[in-house]
């Protein structure tokens, strides 16, 4: 809940534009991936909210998955890894893409004040809850027992489409 946090008349600005739209289940394989994420070497133990990202949209068959985040997220040197623990249990990572132009504006990036700010959020975010991915974890689940709060499960598809990715030989 990055876009709840900050200052508040941007936190309110972001989370009307998010308002109706709804959030992937986040359950018991869902943390199972993102733990495996981290002791697999996929992630940094401090980075738990990025892995849980990640593992959201694997279980749930995302195909891409759009990030500022390249310390983590999208750094070249653990996709590979991230790929692997994923594929390990049929599960295709998601793609992660950059910014488009990526290299252009990466001298701006950092001095962009809304990722600065929605960078501090997450960091605040994952400090609330001791930078332990069973509370983040537990808050997010919290937080979808709210009344109003649309929630997407889109394992059936997920099955379908690894069986029929099973089905094709190599």
């Amino acid at each position: 809940m990055e876009a709840s946090a900050g200052n508040p008349e941007a936190a309110a600005r972001r989370l009307e534009a998010l308002n109706g739209i709804a959030e992937l289940v986040i359950d018991e394989e869902v943390l199972e991936l993102a733990n495996k994420l981290i002791s697999n070497g996929g992630f940094p133990a401090a980075a738990e909210a990025d892995s849980l990202h990640v593992a959201v949209a694997a279980v749930h068959d995302i195909d891409y998955l759009l990030t500022w985040n390249f310390r983590h997220i999208d750094n070249a040197a653990t996709k590979p890894i991230i790929r692997a623990i994923c594929a390990a249990r049929n599960t295709p990572a998601p793609k992660s893409e950059r910014q488009w132009n990526y290299f252009r504006r990466m001298r701006t990036m950092y001095k962009d004040g809304i990722i600065a700010e929605v960078w501090r959020n997450r960091d605040l975010y994952a400090e609330k809850h001791h930078h332990r991915l069973a509370q983040i974890v537990a808050d997010l689940q919290a937080r979808q027992q709210q009344p109003g709060c649309k929630l997407v499960d889109r394992r059936d598809r997920s099955k379908q489409r690894r069986a029929e990715r099973e089905a094709v030989p190599p």
